[in-house]
């Protein structure tokens, strides 16, 4: 009996390897996430207050180098004035001469008890208004060393306007005293013998409306001094924030 070939075709025909399906990219679970574009960084935070703050500290570092020179200036030639206008006094009435001696002896001794120390505050304000100016041109430009300079010079300014509030008060206060104590009995003694009867009373009301002008002095002496210490103050903070550095960068 001999073999015949099989009629089962499966005997003879060789395995049928299973297809292979490739996987594109886009069929992946985290194909939708990888396609998404990155979000975009927020945009950093601009300190829009910093040219506001740099404005008002250049414009009151060029007031206050202007005030310090004329402090200055006027300290110095205080003794020359005073002898012009003691020439100047050899006028009216013999009392009027006298009250009028008698006020310049006193403001000549008021101005040489304080001459050392205005001179000394003059530089200094001069010194302070000049680093607040260099300061403020330095955050107009956004330079690197604009935070430090402006910290440093605001801090010092903040010790400046403290430690010349004492002497500038007592000063103004003794010079509210002598014009005072002063001032009616010139005015009085200017209209001689022509003085009305009511001068005494006059002499008490002017006496009054200068101790008015002084207190109106005396505060708004202490509210410039206060709002520069709190302007001064919060430039130190501002400038010490992150984003206000980075922007300096």
């Amino acid at each position: 009996m001999s073999n015949a070939p099989s009629d089962n075709p499966s005997s003879s025909a060789p395995p049928v390897e299973a297809a292979r399906v490739e996987e594109t990219p886009g069929d992946t679970p985290f194909a939708a996430v990888a396609a998404e574009p990155a979000k975009q960084p927020r945009p950093a935070k601009q300190p829009r207050a910093m040219g506001v703050l740099c404005i008002v500290l250049l414009l009151l570092g060029i007031a206050g180098g202007f005030t310090g020179a004329y402090s200055f200036a006027m300290t110095l030639l205080a003794p020359t004035l005073q002898k012009a206008m003691a020439s100047l006094q050899q006028v009216g009435s013999p009392e009027m001469q006298e009250q009028q001696q008698q006020l310049t002896a006193a403001s000549q001794d008021l101005a040489l008890r304080f001459r050392t120390v205005n001179l000394v505050l003059s530089v200094a304000h001069m010194a302070i208004a000049v680093g607040l100016i260099y300061g403020a041109v330095l955050g107009l430009k956004k330079s690197r060393r604009a935070a430090g300079v402006l910290a440093m010079m605001c801090l010092a300014a903040i010790v400046f306007e403290l430690a010349k509030t004492a002497p500038t008060i007592m000063m103004q206060r003794e010079i509210g005293q002598l014009m005072a104590e002063n001032m009616p009995d010139m005015v009085t003694a200017s209209q001689g013998k022509n003085a009305p009867p009511n001068a005494p009373d006059f002499s008490k009301f002017m006496k009054l409306a200068m101790q008015v002008y002084m207190a109106v002095i005396f505060v708004f002496t202490l509210g410039w001094v206060a709002f520069k210490v709190i302007l001064y103050g919060f430039v130190v903070s501002y400038v010490r924030r992150p984003y206000v550095k980075a922007a300096l960068q």
